[in-house]
């Protein structure tokens, strides 16, 4: 088990696969297709359901730049557990190509960095940078 969310996607960016770690952060079943690499035919955007609202539409046209562009990038956003909770995450993402430049499909791996933002947004508060939020997590 490697100490990160890692994941795969088709060419076209739907998830195909995600490891332990991720399908348990997300209350995904031990049968479902994606802890199997089984390719379920989704849109590229089907994934966007597990984000915070507020994090969708920047980071639907993230991703769609990554997949136009055929690059690959690092992107934060907030993701819904188990729990019903969100939590921030910072995903590195690399196209996987043949030898003669196919696509083949994307490799992911993102990274739980709730902690740093929690701490960045404290030092903000107390330098008096950003008001702080009763009720709001960062």
């Amino acid at each position: 088990m490697l100490p990160a969310y890692t994941w795969y996607a088709a060419p076209r960016g739907a998830l195909t696969f995600v490891n332990t770690r991720t399908a348990e952060y997300l209350g995904i079943s031990n049968d479902h297709p994606l802890r199997f690499g089984i390719d379920i035919g989704a849109e590229w955007d089907h994934q966007f359901a597990l984000l915070h609202p507020d994090d969708r539409e920047d980071a639907g046209q993230y991703w769609a730049g990554r997949l136009r562009a055929g690059e690959g990038g690092g992107h934060s956003y907030r993701v819904r557990g188990t729990q019903e909770d969100y939590r921030w995450f910072h995903t590195r993402m690399e196209p996987l190509r043949a030898t003669d430049g196919t696509l083949l499909l994307w490799v992911g791996a993102t990274l739980d960095i709730e902690e740093l933002k929690c701490a960045g947004a404290s030092i903000a508060r107390e330098r008096g940078e950003i008001p702080r939020l009763r009720g709001k997590r960062f």
